[in-house]
């Protein structure tokens, strides 16, 4: 084992990076309890016609899969699971697309399977990019601003959700307003967020996941929570696992390409932001900017996104609360090989996970918080500068307010080249900007 992972020259020891692979597992964990019941729509009050119980059980192969090709083939502290962002675009954007596109309701199983399918097709394509090094060319189509506006938007709506789910913000006349904090329901969010974040600020690994228990225990004092059970054999995989509709994608091409190259860049960028922040805080970055072994962590994450969607989930990207375990120590691949044993070990406690993933109020601080944190990009947008703060906002605004994340996305992207050509800036665009906002513009004007 020391002499594949080489312990003595990062630094460290089994014993550490095992500990460390613990604390990554714990601040991430919550994705256990959300992603079954987003994907299953529970968590939107819309049924895909995807079982959670399957899904929960895919949930954790897909991520041990992606876990362990990260440790063992790129030897990096870094874990992935189907990311927060891209699986509330692929169930609130791809699904109704897909829908649309076949004729059908989102519950119909062809639809899921046609937008699974979408997913792999932009994995393959990041694979590929990935093989001919060219990952730099696509970095460039997008602006900083317009990456950190994407991310705070997004980050915005999934708060949005969470506080629908718990009953603070409810729909009245057509009208999002204030409801009551003197329900059940606000008493069990308003509990688990004050956990959260106070554990959060307070540096505890796994605030997230233990502002859940907290809310999960109150839930069951006011009767709003049943725990079916701790242990149980797992469901079978197969409900959801090889069901991509490969065929359907490309009959259905002109009303999907704007999704493929949106879940396409959503994993690039998260990676790459991912990867090179880990990195500087492990040490693995070198004075002239470059990380060894680069390649091999865009291929793990290209071909955990494809055994993903084979799965039957959203993009499975590289999780940023790996920074927990590096700061815990971990520095080689053993620790993201302790976080894909423990989901694997996850899979047969799924009565005790669904069971928490089935009362939205208990979810709901978890998504507040991952908003929280997603909106902090906003701080390296240039507000100074109206040609790079305009797009930001737009998408940072539109994302939300139209309840739309591509439509957020359209706008900015549309609007940035032209802002720069039209204030004599064009220098500070590329010509795969121009190119990117033609696609999206004809996407918006004649597609949807």
């Amino acid at each position: 084992m020391e002499r594949f992972f080489k312990f003595q020259e990062n630094g460290t020891t089994l014993t550490r990076e095992v500990l460390a692979g613990c604390v990554t597992f714990v601040t991430m964990a919550y994705i256990l309890c959300i992603q079954p019941a987003l994907m299953s729509g529970a968590m939107i009050g819309t049924d895909t016609g995807m079982p959670a119980e399957a899904l929960l059980v895919t949930t954790c192969i897909a991520s041990a899969f992606a876990c362990f090709l990260m440790g063992f083939y790129a030897n990096y502290p870094l874990a992935l699971a189907p990311g927060m962002g891209n699986n509330f675009f692929v169930v609130c954007e791809l699904f109704p697309a897909c829908a649309l596109a076949l004729g059908m309701n989102v519950g119909e199983a062809a639809v899921w399977q046609l937008a699974i399918g979408t997913v792999f097709i932009a994995g393959c394509l990041f694979l590929i990019i990935s093989l001919l090094k060219v990952r730099n060319y696509l970095l460039v189509l997008l602006s900083r601003s317009s990456k950190m506006g994407i991310c705070a938007g997004i980050g915005l709506f999934i708060a949005y959700l969470g506080l629908k789910n718990a009953g603070i913000l409810v729909i009245a006349n057509n009208q999002p307003t204030m409801g009551s904090f003197l329900t059940p329901d606000a008493a069990i969010f308003w509990s688990g967020l004050l956990v959260s974040a106070v554990l959060m600020i307070r540096r505890v690994p796994g605030a997230i996941l233990f502002g859940m228990a907290v809310s999960a225990f109150v839930a069951m004092g006011f009767g709003r929570l049943e725990i079916a059970g701790i242990f149980g054999m797992p469901a079978d995989p197969m409900e959801v696992a090889g069901k991509m509709d490969l065929a359907g994608v490309w009959v259905n091409l002109k009303h999907l390409v704007p999704f493929i190259f949106i879940l396409l860049f959503m994993d690039v960028f998260d990676t790459f932001g991912t990867v090179i922040g880990v990195s500087h805080q492990a040490g693995f970055m070198k004075e002239d900017g470059t990380i060894p072994r680069m390649d091999r962590i865009f291929l793990a994450d290209a071909l955990g996104t494809m055994f993903g969607a084979f799965c039957g989930h959203s993009t499975v990207t590289t999780y940023v609360e790996s920074a927990s375990g590096v700061e815990s120590g971990g520095r080689t691949g053993l620790t993201a090989v302790t976080v894909g044993v423990l989901f694997l070990v996850s899979i047969f406690f799924a009565p005790l996970i669904l069971s928490i993933a089935s009362c939205p109020p208990v979810t709901a601080p978890a998504l507040v918080i991952v908003g929280v944190l997603m909106a902090g990009s906003l701080a390296h947008i240039d507000w100074q500068d109206k040609t790079e703060a305009l797009p930001a906002f737009l998408i940072l605004a539109g994302i939300p307010f139209f309840c739309s994340i591509a439509s957020g996305i359209l706008c900015g992207v549309i609007v940035y080249p032209f802002l720069k050509l039209l204030t004599g800036r064009v220098k500070e665009t590329t010509p795969g900007m121009f190119i990117l906002a033609a696609v999206m513009l004809a996407y918006a004007l004649f597609l949807r």
